[in-house]
C-alpha cells in the first residue's frame, strides 16, 4: 500500500469512514460529499503513485450521494500526462457521476476539440448532462457529431432517444463503401424501428 492510499484511508477515518483499502472505498454503495472531497484532494498524487488506485477512487465517485466540483476531473482529463486509456475512465466517470454543470465544457470537447481515443467517452454523458432540454435537442447534437464520433458509444444514445423521424438522418449515412459501418447503422434503423416506447431526458447537472 502506498503513502498516497494510507493518507486517505486515515483522513477518512478521521471523517468516520473506515476502510480497510481502496478496494472497499469502490465497493461501497455510495459516497457522502465528506467522503468525494477527501478523494479528490489526493486523487491526481494517486495516480502518481499507482495508476490503479487512483482508477478505483476515480470510479467509485461515481456512487456519490450528491453533485460535486469535478474540476479535479476535468483537469486530469484535459492537462495531465496520464495515458489515453486512464483517461477514458476518467471521462466515463465525468459521464456518470453526478456533478456540477459541465454541460458546455462536454460539449465543446465533442463538437469542437481534437478527437481522442477518450473522447468518446464522454457522449453517454449527454443525455443527462449535456445541457438538453429536449429528445429533439440531443439527438440533432448526436447528429452533428456523427462523423466524428460514431461508435458503440454514440450509438447507444441515438438508439434510445430517437424516433422514427430520425432514421432519415442514419440513412443519409449509408455510403456502401465502409461496410462495417453501414451495417451498424442499419441495425441501429431496425432497433429504432422496433423500440415499443420513446425514452424522455432526465437531467443530472445542477
Amino acid at each position: 500500500m502506498g503513502k498516497i492510499e494510507k493518507q486517505i484511508l486515515i483522513e477518512l477515518r478521521e471523517a468516520g469512514y473506515n476502510y480497510r483499502d481502496v478496494n472497499k472505498i469502490f465497493d461501497k454503495k455510495t459516497h457522502e460529499l465528506a467522503e468525494v472531497d477527501i478523494i479528490l484532494k489526493y486523487l491526481p498524487e494517486a495516480y502518481k503513485e499507482h495508476l490503479g488506485t487512483g482508477d478505483i477512487l476515480a470510479r467509485s465517485l461515481i456512487v456519490a450521494t450528491e453533485p460535486f466540483d469535478p474540476s479535479v476531473l476535468i483537469d486530469l482529463y484535459d492537462n495531465s500526462e496520464l495515458n489515453d486509456v486512464v483517461k477514458d475512465g476518467i471521462g466515463n466517470v465525468l459521464s456518470y457521476a453526478p456533478t456540477y454543470d459541465i454541460s458546455n465544457w462536454m460539449r465543446n470537447k465533442l463538437l469542437n476539440e481534437v478527437v481522442l481515443f477518450q473522447s468518446a467517452s464522454l457522449i453517454p454523458g449527454l443525455p443527462e448532462k449535456g445541457g438538453f432540454n429536449t429528445n429533439e435537442e440531443l439527438i440533432a447534437f448526436l447528429q452533428l457529431i456523427f462523423d466524428r464520433h460514431f461508435s458503440d458509444y454514440w450509438i447507444m444514445p441515438y438508439k434510445k432517444y430517437a424516433t422514427l423521424d430520425d432514421i432519415g438522418f442514419l440513412k443519409s449515412k449509408l455510403n456502401g463503401v465502409d461496410k462495417k459501418r453501414d451495417k451498424e447503422i442499419e441495425k441501429l434503423i431496425t432497433a429504432i424501428r422496433n423500440k415499443k416506447r420513446v425514452n424522455t431526458l432526465k437531467k443530472k447537472n445542477i
